[in-house]
């Protein structure tokens, strides 16, 4: 068999050839790699960039949240509370609830205003003299303490109106009879007081009728449940005039928070669908005004706030800046000219906001 034959000149060329795509290989992976190094590097920068810029938005939030909710927290407390006190620099800021040893309280309190029903308790007559000699013993004076009794006394009160008879024959009414007692309802079985206690009960306190009733039942009266409420529905006419003129003064105001949500009225009208209904609320700086009604279109927000929407701006030398969500009604009023708005940013929406009302809002601005 003949051994194959090798050309030196030829194998060297080859491997030559291969050295020189290698080197070439290697210098280009080089320049990547420098390129890389490069990328990194401004990559690098530019994280160290925007941990600044976090930093400062984080210390931004901070300062933001302490002056909207302050400066507590339901763990440790305001730091007013915690300064001058032991136990302050408990881990995770545990700490006992109530008065602390040694802290200033918070006096007592004067109750003098209430009406005060003296009560005396006397000492024994077998115990006012000596023992011994039976001497009588010298009043030195009292001890004096007091209590807070909670009373609820419902009255019936019943009217008798006195009538006389004429008992001479001079023309004139044979009787005469005294005038009714008055009445805030016509026929009403509820006195003034008891109404505005009933309407108190109910607003104020926000109890719902069936507790009305069981809590005057536990005081003795048995009363229903329909009764409470039509007397409730005749107390509205009564104070109607007051909400509208707190309405009214709410219009005149240069500043209103508006927000509105969804409540449930279980009450059949013709021409609606469902129980579902709209709680307005309007707060200027003096008053709070609440509307109730079937839709959630701006004319609602229009009417409590004075404006015509037929019109292109508010009346001459009148400007209205209104506090609100992204809601479309707001936004339909920021279009009119001397109208504010000032959009709340827990609301902001992901897409922007309407058009034309950024530069009104001051949004977006450096």
């Amino acid at each position: 068999m003949t051994a194959p034959v090798i050309d030196e000149a030829v194998e060297a060329g080859y491997w030559r050839a291969r050295a020189g795509r290698a080197e070439a290989r290697v210098a280009e992976l080089e320049a990547a790699a420098a390129a890389l190094r490069a990328d990194k590097a401004g990559l690098t920068a530019r994280v160290a960039e925007l941990a600044g810029q976090v930093a400062e938005l984080q210390e931004s939030v901070t300062t933001l949240s302490g002056l909207l909710f302050g400066a507590s927290s339901e763990k440790g407390g305001s730091p007013a509370r915690r300064n001058g006190r032991k136990g302050a620099a408990r881990p995770g800021g545990a700490g006992k609830r109530g008065q602390r040893p040694g802290g200033r309280g918070h006096g007592r309190r004067d109750r003098s205003h209430l009406e005060t029903e003296e009560r005396v308790i006397d000492v024994e007559a077998g115990q006012r003299c000596c023992a011994v000699c039976g001497e009588p013993f010298e009043f030195l004076g009292t001890e004096d303490s007091e209590q807070v009794d909670w009373r609820v006394k419902i009255t019936r009160i019943v009217w008798r109106r006195r009538r006389y008879r004429r008992r001479c024959a001079c023309p004139g009414p044979r009787t005469a009879c005294a005038p009714p007692a008055p009445r805030p309802v016509p026929k009403g079985l509820f006195t003034a007081g008891f109404l505005a206690r009933l309407a108190y009960e109910k607003y104020v306190l926000g109890r719902p009728v069936h507790r009305i009733v069981t809590a005057l039942a536990a005081d003795g009266l048995d009363v229903a449940s329909g009764t409470l409420i039509g007397a409730l529905k005749q107390v509205a006419p009564l104070i109607a005039p007051w909400a509208e003129a707190i309405a009214a003064h709410g219009r005149t105001a240069g500043h209103v928070h508006a927000d509105e949500t969804s409540w449930q009225v279980f009450e059949d009208i013709e021409e609606k669908d469902g129980h579902r209904w709209w709680l307005w609320v309007f707060v200027t700086s003096e008053t709070t005004v609440f509307v109730m009604d079937t839709s959630r279109s701006a004319e609602v927000a229009a009417s409590q706030l004075g404006i015509d929407r037929e019109q292109s701006q508010l009346q001459a030398g009148r400007r209205l800046a209104i506090s609100s969500d992204f809601h479309k009604a707001y936004q339909s009023l920021a279009r009119i000219d001397g109208v504010d708005p000032l959009w709340c940013f827990a609301h902001y929406p992901e897409g922007g906001i309407m058009p034309g009302t950024a530069a009104k809002a001051g949004i977006g601005k450096g």
